[in-house]
This record gives C-alpha cells, sequence and structure tokens, in this order.
C-alpha cells in the first residue's frame, strides 16, 4: 500500500539524505512503493540492468527502481530475510555492489565510491535484524 509523499520525503530529510544525479525521477515516486510502516535506511544510484536505477535499503527490503524517461516504472526487489551475502569491490572512480539472495545474485554497478561499503554494511545489518 502506497504512503503520502510526505512520509517519504520526511523520512528522507530525517536520514539527511543528499539527492542523487540520475534517479531524481525515482525519489519522486518512491512514495508509491514504499509500505504502510516501512522505514527507509538508505538509498543510493547503481546501473543495474543497463539503467541508471534508485536503490533504496529498508526495514523490510531492497528496492530497485527505474522511471522510465516518458512513462512506466519497473521495480525489483529483495526481501532482507532472503539476503544471504553482500560484498563490494572498489576502483578508482566508483564500486560495485553484489547481492546474493535465493541462489541468485544482483550485481548493481558503477555506485559512488563514498557509497559502496556503506551501503554494503547497511544491508548487511539490515537484514541480520530481519533473520
Amino acid at each position: 500500500m502506497a504512503v503520502d509523499k510526505e512520509v517519504v520525503e520526511k523520512q528522507l530529510k530525517k536520514l539527511n539524505a543528499a539527492k542523487r544525479l540520475g534517479v531524481g525521477k525515482e525519489l519522486k515516486h518512491l512514495h508509491e512503493v514504499i509500505n504502510k510502516g516501512e522505514n527507509i535506511l538508505g538509498h543510493t544510484r547503481g546501473f543495474y540492468n543497463g539503467n541508471t536505477w534508485l536503490v533504496c535499503i529498508t526495514d523490510r527490503r531492497v528496492l530497485f527502481l527505474d522511471k522510465g524517461m516518458i512513462y512506466g516504472m519497473k521495480q525489483a526487489e529483495i526481501p532482507l530475510k532472503n539476503v544471504s551475502s553482500v560484498n563490494y569491490e572498489t576502483g578508482i572512480l566508483g564500486g560495485n555492489l553484489t547481492i546474493t539472495a535465493g541462489g541468485s545474485e544482483k550485481k548493481i554497478g558503477k555506485m559512488r565510491k563514498q557509497d559502496v561499503k556503506d551501503i554494503c554494511n547497511l544491508i548487511s545489518e539490515a537484514a541480520e535484524k530481519a533473520k
């Protein structure tokens, strides 16, 4: 069940979450996929399936959102209770994150170097709590 925009805006403001270049459209529509009572823990952007996606970590799941240029939105998610491992690697300019859940892997590339380790730790901690 979607929540009001204000609920999401308050949560992002409380996190002191900076706007991310390339995922502004997704942030505007995040309230459409956040459920009542679900808390946003953090977010970043990454390259997944050929596009730039918003990667949003909540206390229930890892959400991937890609809002189309003109219309449509793609969404994928991993329930935190299904996450078995989270790994990252960084290079000179950026980093990559790999989430393993249910025997499959999701690889998110071209993340901001300063976000990769923090997001990896955030997902790991949230997954432990969810179990």
